[in-house]
């Protein structure tokens, strides 16, 4: 008699919160329902609780399933999943069906156990599937904006909503009738249904030293990096067991709940996405905290703050020049943590970033550095924003031409830190190489680039039928992958 071994399948699991502790345990049932109706033996098992469907980011479940299903070693020729949700909530529909098609074409389909659509390639499952897809997504856009407007409401009413409070506050649940509860440290959350939380008094000596860092500041008129050197000399220490420093003092100063008002809607959070909004749209709640320091002296520490925004340019780079005599490198950390430096945020209004005002005084910014601004601006700056190039082939020429004059040479990475410039990569898939690019401009590389051009033109080995596809970590990050072999 002949024995027929089941086939080999494996399943995805996923939760969005914690709360729903027993979701994956009903995944797992329905599946294993499911595969042995079908005939399946689930061999592996991808989870990923507690995360959201919104992107693939941080999402180590599927990411690994993708990995190994386009790698050849997942084993398994059918991937179970409980429904089209459970695969993801990708704002974009087309996202979740170009991973699933991914899978496909590697040989490994997916099978959603408790849809009602049949698991085939027919019109009407794609298009079931498609508007399944919508759904998920719409429902997650709805979720954000009952939450968005739940929590504002919860705010005016002065209830805290979540995240880490400011120094000298701690949360405290309160209850249906008012009561309040519980006082919750550093990382405890409320776990009792019918209550809220609000802001209370901190600890007295945390309390002690915000009243005495205003009273330094607007009665003794020492400077916030005098009231920084006295503290740290001290061993007083900030939020998290951190030293002060200018920009945490500087933030205190300036926070309204010292004196008894929270400030509501200063970012907004949309799916994930948060955006600094503008002053006009702010509310205040008078009264939704208890006061440290009076109205009337927050408002003159205010107004004594504004004096230091007279700070000229030759200062702030005054300011560097001691900072890299004393520490011999710069970067924004060192910036931030100096109590006689002004923070990044002031370079960055100033000179546009700390990379130029590092140039400024000479100073030859790091690789890291001049590549991590390069592509920040890429990405706030037109035309290179988002995969597409708007560009012409002539722009992008004329880009290296200008490049070309100010230089006298090119090379890979003189074209990645330029900020009016797409990336080498860009050009390479743009044109095909750096070398077709040189020659149409008549440059003439050096011969450690002519080297590079001649190893990248060999003839390249046989691509096998089902070997690992090399791209696939454009598909995990959403951008293009940088080529090892550099080309000039």
């Amino acid at each position: 008699m002949v024995s027929h071994d089941p086939r080999r399948a494996a399943q995805y699991v996923r939760m969005s919160t914690e709360h729903q502790r027993y979701s994956i345990e009903g995944q797992t049932v329905a599946n294993a329902a499911y595969a042995l109706e079908q005939g399946y033996a689930i061999v592996h098992t991808y989870r990923d609780a507690g995360l959201s469907g919104l992107t693939l980011k941080g999402r180590k479940g599927l990411n690994q399933l993708l990995t190994d299903v386009l790698s050849g070693s997942a084993g398994v020729e059918v991937v179970l999943v409980y429904d089209v949700s459970r695969w993801g909530r990708f704002q974009d529909p087309d996202e979740a069906g170009h991973y699933e098609f991914l899978c496909r074409q590697a040989g490994v389909r997916i099978e959603y156990t408790a849809e009602a659509f049949a698991n085939d390639d027919s019109m009407a499952t794609t298009l079931v599937k498609h508007m399944k897809r919508a759904m998920a997504a719409e429902y997650s856009r709805e979720l954000s904006d009952k939450v968005s407007r739940a929590k504002a409401g919860l705010g005016r009413q002065g209830y805290w909503c979540g995240g880490p409070c400011a120094y000298g506050f701690r949360r405290c649940m309160v209850g249906s009738d008012g009561e309040s509860g519980r006082v919750m440290q550093a990382g405890e959350r409320k776990a009792l249904q019918g209550y809220r939380t609000t802001l209370v008094l901190g600890p007295e000596e945390e309390v002690a030293t915000v009243r005495r860092i205003f009273k330094e500041f607007v009665v003794h008129g020492l400077s916030i990096a005098s009231i920084v050197r006295g503290l740290n000399a001290e061993g007083v220490l900030a939020t998290r067991c951190l030293p002060w420093s200018r920009c945490r003092v500087s933030r205190l100063l300036n926070d309204e709940q010292y004196a008894g008002t929270r400030v509501l809607g200063r970012h907004s959070s949309y799916l994930k996405k948060v955006r600094r909004e503008v002053s006009s749209v702010w509310t205040r709640v008078p009264g939704a905290c208890p006061a440290i320091v009076s109205r009337g002296l927050f408002e003159t520490a205010r107004l004594n703050l504004r004096r230091f925004k007279d700070v000229t340019n030759d200062m702030l780079l005054e300011q560097l020049r001691r900072l890299l005599v004393a520490k011999g490198r710069l970067n924004q950390r060192l910036v931030n943590e100096d109590p006689d430096t002004c923070n990044a945020t002031v370079f960055q209004r100033r000179f546009g970033g700390l990379v130029p005002a590092f140039e400024l005084i000479g100073y030859q910014p790091s690789y890291q550095q001049l590549a991590s601004r390069a592509t920040r601006l890429r990405q706030t700056s037109p035309p290179w924003t988002g995969l597409r190039l708007l560009a012409t082939d002539d722009a992008m020429m004329d880009g290296l031409r200008d490049l070309l004059a100010r230089h006298g040479r090119l090379t890979a990475h003189m074209i990645d830190i330029d900020p009016t410039l797409p990336s080498s990569t860009a050009y390479r898939h743009r044109f095909g190489s750096l070398e077709r690019v040189y020659q149409a401009l008549g440059y003439q590389p050096s011969a450690v680039q002519m080297g590079r051009f001649r190893a990248l033109s060999s003839p390249l080995p046989t691509v096998v039928e089902g070997a690992p596809l090399a791209a696939w970590t454009d598909v995990q990050s959403g951008a293009v992958t940088r080529d090892p072999q550099r080309d000039g």
